[in-house]
């Protein structure tokens, strides 16, 4: 498995967001006007940065729990899940 270093500062369209994230334009908006997906305003346009995205990822995961209390994932099996969401943000990146 192989790992493409992220550029948290890579910026990007709108539809490329929308697109990077899997929903729609207007649920991306809905996301920025309630404070949950910043933008940046260029000369012509807003953008949204690759961090931006990343960061939405991670503060708005959620781990759900089993019925007894414990844990589903252990933090090894965790790590490795946020280590492939990000490999596969970047994969769908390159295919852009």
């Amino acid at each position: 498995m192989s790992y493409t270093v992220i550029d948290p500062v890579r910026m990007l369209s709108k539809s490329e967001a929308a697109k990077l994230m899997g929903i729609g334009k207007n649920t991306l908006q809905n996301l920025i006007d309630s404070g949950k997906v910043g933008m940046i305003r260029t000369e012509q346009s807003y953008k949204i940065s690759y961090g931006e995205i990343l960061n939405f990822i991670k503060t708005y995961t959620q781990y759900f729990d089993r019925p007894n209390g414990s844990d589903i994932l252990n933090p090894e099996i965790r790590n490795q899940i946020q280590t492939d969401s990000v490999e596969i943000l970047n994969n769908i990146m390159e295919e852009m």
